[in-house]
C-alpha cells in the first residue's frame, strides 16, 4: 500500500472540487476527497511504502503527454491526469478540475496541434510524488512558436504516476527567445527519505498559514524575508519575469524589484493537497498595488518538510491569460 494524497476543499477563501460549491463568503468549513480523514492518512502512512523512482522516469512522464497531445486525442491527454486533479491552462483563464473540463480545454488547443520541446528543467521526487517545473517551448502547426513556463506535479496511484496539478502559463515578458534548445541535463532536488515511517503530514490550516506569512513578507517589504521562506534547492517561476530563479540571490533580486510595487495577495479561489513530507497549495489569487492597481494571478506552491519545518519547494505564478 501507498501513502494517500488528501486532497481538501476549503469554501470560501475559496476551495472547491467537484461535489463542493463555490463561495464568495470567508467559511473555514474543510473536507476531504475521496472519504479520507487528516487521521485516517496519518495511520495509514506509518504502514506504507514510497515506491522509488528517478528523474529519468519523471520526465518520461513529460514526454507520455507530449506524444498524447501530438495524437490531436483530447482524450489521450486527459487520461495522463488524476480524477481529482487541477488544470491551470495555458491558455484558458477557467481552472479545469473534471475530465469533462480538461478534454474541453484540449479539444479547443489541440487545433492548433502544439508540440512542446522542454528547455529547462528541475525535478523533485518526493514519498510517491514528483515535481517537474521548468520551461518548455509549444510549435504549432502554422510555425508560431510560445515560449512558456510549467509545473506538473504527479502522484503515484495504483503504481500508475498520473498528474495531480498542472500549471501552464506563456512568458509573462515580451520578447522571449523562441528557439531555446532542448534541455540536456536537470536540475535535481536532494533525493527523500523514502520511508513511510518519517512521514510528516500538514494540516490544511498548516497550509494556508504558510501563505499567509508569505504574504506578510511581502507585505513587509524585505525582499530578503520573502527569500527565506523558500527552501535551498527550490526554483520560483515569477508573476512578472522570463528568468527562472534557483538561487535566494536570484529570489531577492527579483523580489526588490517586484515589491517596489507594495503588493498584497488575497486568495480567492485554492485547493491543498497534502502528502508525505509534501503540500501543494493551487489557485487563483488577485495582488493589489500601492498605486492603486491590481493583478488577477495563478498560484502552484508546492512545500517540503525539511526535519523542521515548512519551506517553499517550487513557486509559480502567472497572470490570468485572456484578458
Amino acid at each position: 500500500m501507498k501513502p494517500k494524497l488528501i486532497i481538501s476543499c476549503i469554501l470560501g477563501l475559496a476551495l472547491f472540487l467537484p461535489g463542493c460549491s463555490e463561495t464568495n463568503s470567508v467559511d473555514s468549513t474543510v473536507s476531504s476527497l475521496p472519504d479520507a480523514t487528516t487521521s485516517a492518512a496519518l495511520n495509514g502512512l506509518e504502514d506504507e511504502s514510497c515506491e522509488a523512482t528517478t528523474e529519468t522516469d519523471i520526465a518520461a512522464l513529460f514526454d507520455q503527454w507530449n506524444a498524447d497531445l501530438e495524437s490531436g486525442d483530447a482524450k489521450k491527454v486527459v487520461e495522463n491526469y488524476a480524477l481529482e486533479s487541477v488544470l491551470l491552462p495555458t491558455v484558458s483563464n477557467q481552472v479545469r478540475l473534471t475530465p469533462e473540463e480538461k478534454e474541453d480545454y484540449f479539444t479547443h488547443w489541440l487545433e492548433k496541434k502544439p508540440s512542446a520541446v522542454v528547455n529547462e528543467r528541475w525535478i523533485e521526487i518526493d514519498c510517491n510524488q514528483a515535481i517537474d517545473a521548468g520551461t518548455y517551448t509549444f510549435t504549432y502547426a502554422d510555425g508560431s512558436k510560445v515560449p512558456a513556463r510549467y509545473t506538473f506535479i504527479y502522484q503515484l496511484e495504483d503504481d500508475e504516476w498520473k498528474i495531480t496539478t498542472h500549471h501552464s502559463s506563456v512568458m509573462p515578458e515580451e520578447g522571449a527567445d523562441t528557439n531555446q534548445p532542448a534541455a540536456t541535463g536537470i536540475t535535481a532536488s536532494p533525493k527523500p527519505d523514502l520511508g513511510g515511517e518519517n512521514c510528516v503530514v500538514a494540516e490544511d490550516s498548516d497550509i494556508t498559514g504558510l501563505f499567509d506569512t508569505w504574504n506578510a513578507a511581502l507585505e513587509s517589504g524585505d525582499a530578503g524575508q520573502v527569500a527565506e521562506l523558500y527552501g535551498e534547492d527550490s526554483i520560483l517561476l515569477p508573476t512578472v519575469s522570463n528568468k527562472t530563479r534557483f538561487t535566494k540571490t536570484e529570489k531577492e533580486d527579483y523580489f526588490e524589484h517586484f515589491l517596489e510595487k507594495k503588493p498584497v495577495g488575497t486568495i480567492n479561489q485554492r485547493w491543498i493537497t497534502r502528502g508525505c513530507n509534501t503540500a501543494t497549495d493551487s489557485g487563483l489569487y488577485t495582488f493589489a498595488y500601492a498605486d492603486g492597481a491590481s493583478a488577477a494571478a495563478r498560484f502552484t506552491y508546492t512545500y517540503k518538510w525539511d526535519g523542521n519545518q515548512w519551506k517553499i519547494s517550487s513557486h509559480h505564478s502567472s497572470v490570468m491569460p485572456e484578458k
